[in-house]
């Protein structure tokens, strides 16, 4: 069975969480290659003499999407499947087949050349935290080399003409497909290989007891394949990559799409995002100890999530802005004030990203310097938590109650909901499409924020009861 307290309390609730798991795994694929439909330029946009396959969507209407779901489900859904209409009908002939072909050569050209860079690049070793079953993973701090040369190989490879640059665009309904299919499949072997060959035995790889279950929430907490974490791989190396290379191309087809000029709103998108995610693999070392990691087993909703979902949801600012005709900070503040309200927005953005990542380095900091370390001139307040490893063993962990730790225990989220909504263009809010980030964003969070303190609380026990007291507030101060 599971192997954390939380997990094995919550088993008579099995059968409703399994309903709801069976659910998430059907909709979702669905949902995802609805929301490419949703957003993907109309059919008189003249974005589509700039795309090879004339995949025509609601140009992110909400209300045309749904309309048309309702008026028409089989057609609507024929669409999401078969993306190219075929000598005017939706079929599975040359146009489809081509473009699912090209979608995944290069997406599977872009995961071996991760997998490559996992593999060679050199650096450190860096211990995650104990698990439950007293394993403890061993990463390769690599992660800020790989990101970096994938970049600039992209931009490179995109401005000299050796690949297209705005290649997601052009394959991006197909690319989600085979995504779908890939993850889907890859969930599936997941499952078997922790009920058959773990790479770790012990409580950190076991059953629910129910294949639904088993399959949404995984069966692994640390899975391996030839050595490679596959953790490491879907969440970081694949999953944030992806997603900023995505923002890239789709900035590079705004450049076509605008002859040669690159839209403000779409340059903030990419900017703020390629920054963000450049500040993630700084502190993917910190990543290693969050939930998404020590506590998430690898199945669905990890695993595909970071696969699938972030590439369409956390992509969708940067989608919609690549075709639009008109530059929104145009739009809202005019020629003559439309560059200066762009650096203001940026310059948010930046704060926002630096802020939490100044937290989380704060939070890094206090726990290596074991509380004995200082920020802006100040010793850190810590306070002691023990805990207990399912082997018996007893440890310690510091928990950080000053700095940015002080208003609240999850305050950094703030500031990572702040960073999303400015590259989501703030002023864009009378269209659903664009907001759906950081909408979404909000409430994987605060779900998260919940998450955890539960999480705390059954390992810490009476070490958080003190934490909780020392920081009352979960993410927003004297409110939540």
């Amino acid at each position: 069975m599971w192997s954390s307290k939380s997990e094995s309390a919550a088993q008579g609730l099995l059968p409703f969480r399994s309903v709801g798991a069976l659910f998430l795994t059907v909709v979702c694929p669905i949902v995802v290659m609805f929301v490419v439909r949703w957003g993907a330029p109309g059919a008189d946009s003249k974005a589509w003499s700039h795309l090879r396959y004339n995949y025509a969507g609601h140009g992110g209407n909400l209300a045309s999407a749904v309309e048309a779901m309702v008026a028409d489900p089989v057609a609507e859904f024929t669409a999401l499947v078969l993306p190219v209409e075929c000598d005017g009908e939706r079929k599975w002939e040359d146009c489809n087949d081509k473009g699912m072909a090209e979608a995944a050569a290069a997406l599977f050209t872009f995961m071996a050349l991760q997998l490559v860079l996992m593999r060679v690049l050199p650096g450190s070793v860096f211990e995650g935290p104990r698990s439950a079953g007293g394993h403890v993973p061993k990463y390769i701090t690599n992660g800020v080399a790989s990101y970096a040369i994938s970049m600039l190989a992209f931009v490179f490879a995109g401005h000299e003409g050796y690949i297209e640059g705005d290649i997601v665009m052009q394959l991006y309904p197909f690319m989600v497909i085979v995504l779908n299919l890939f993850a889907l499949i890859f969930c599936a072997f997941l499952v078997v290989k922790g009920l058959t060959c773990p790479s770790h035995e012990g409580r950190d790889a076991s059953s629910s007891g129910n294949y639904v279950m088993d399959f949404y929430w995984g069966t692994e907490l640390y899975p391996e394949i030839f050595g490679i974490d596959v953790k490491t791989f879907t969440n970081c190396r694949f999953g944030m990559t992806a997603w900023a290379t995505a923002l890239l191309s789709f900035a590079f087809f705004n450049v076509k799409l605008n002859g040669g000029h690159l839209h403000l709103d779409s340059a903030a998108a990419m900017i703020l995002t390629v920054f963000y995610l450049g500040k993630f693999f700084v502190w993917e070392h910190g990543y290693w100890r969050s939930m998404d990691i020590a506590h998430d087993r690898a199945g669905f909703y990890i695993c595909w999530g970071c696969l699938v979902w972030v590439q369409t949801i956390y992509v969708s600012a940067g989608y919609f802005y690549a075709w639009q005709p008109v530059d929104s900070f145009v739009a809202t503040f005019g020629e003559e004030h439309a560059q200066l309200a762009f650096y203001a927005l940026l310059a948010v953005g930046v704060a926002a990203v630096y802020l939490n990542y100044e937290a989380d380095r704060q939070r890094m900091h206090a726990r290596s310097s074991t509380g004995m370390g200082s920020a802006w001139g100040s010793r850190y307040a810590c306070i002691k938590a023990d805990y207990t490893t399912d082997d018996g063993s007893k440890h310690t962990s510091l928990l950080l109650a000053s700095h940015l730790w002080k208003p609240a225990r999850h305050f950094h989220y703030v500031f990572e909901i702040s960073a999303a909504v400015a590259w989501c263009i703030p002023f864009t809010l009378g269209t659903v499409f664009p907001n759906i980030y950081w909408g979404f964003l909000t409430i994987l969070l605060f779900d998260r924020a919940v998450r955890d303190n539960a999480r705390c609380k059954a390992k810490y026990g009476e070490g958080w009861d003190h934490y909780c007291k020392a920081v009352p507030y979960l993410v927003v101060p004297f409110v939540f």
